[in-house]
């Protein structure tokens, strides 16, 4: 099955979830990360990393929603944060999501809500985003899906991903004016 068809079936099983709750936004993506049609992240060897409590000082702890691992170098790769699809951004989101990608030393992470944002963490002060929408045929979407396949997700390829279409951007705007 092409890339598209995988996006386009995403994309139906997150409209489907469009007012569910967030336990049940979290089981999707757990399964969506861990089913070989779409991520292929294994949930048995640990690589799909649900709820992990992070101890922060002496008596405060953490949960991030999702963390994806690399099993064989037991090493975090991305974290995950979701809220429910019919949710908007909002910036309180992010900033969960960025003192996750803090705490467990990440420069990747993916905020999950009405759409898709993806974040790249140059240093403590300055990130590159990217927005793509849960559309269908969604050219980004499509791209996402490739990027952070098992096997296949290196943070130095999700930069240049995120800079690129930054880039583009850029020049339509330009050709615009």
């Amino acid at each position: 099955m092409s890339r598209v068809e995988q996006w386009n079936s995403l994309v139906k099983d997150v409209q489907n979830a469009k007012t569910a709750r967030e336990d049940a936004v979290q089981s999707l993506w757990e399964d969506i990360f861990s089913d070989t049609y779409y991520f292929g992240y294994s949930r048995r060897k640990g690589e799909v990393d649900a709820h992990r409590s992070i101890q922060i000082g002496s008596g405060m702890r953490t949960i991030p929603d999702i963390i994806i691992r690399d099993a064989e170098n037991r090493t975090d790769l991305f974290v995950v944060e979701l809220k429910q699809h019919c949710a908007r951004f909002d910036e309180s989101y992010k900033q969960q999501l960025f003192s996750y990608m803090r705490l467990l030393g990440l420069s990747v992470g993916i905020l999950i809500c009405d759409r898709l944002h993806l974040y790249y963490c140059i240093n403590s002060s300055e990130t590159i985003d990217l927005s793509i929408g849960f559309t269908q045929n969604n050219e980004l979407g499509i791209q996402f899906l490739q990027l952070f396949s098992k096997g296949n997700f290196n943070p130095d390829t999700v930069r240049q991903f995120i800079e690129s279409h930054k880039k583009r951007e850029q020049h339509i705007d330009a050709l615009l004016r």
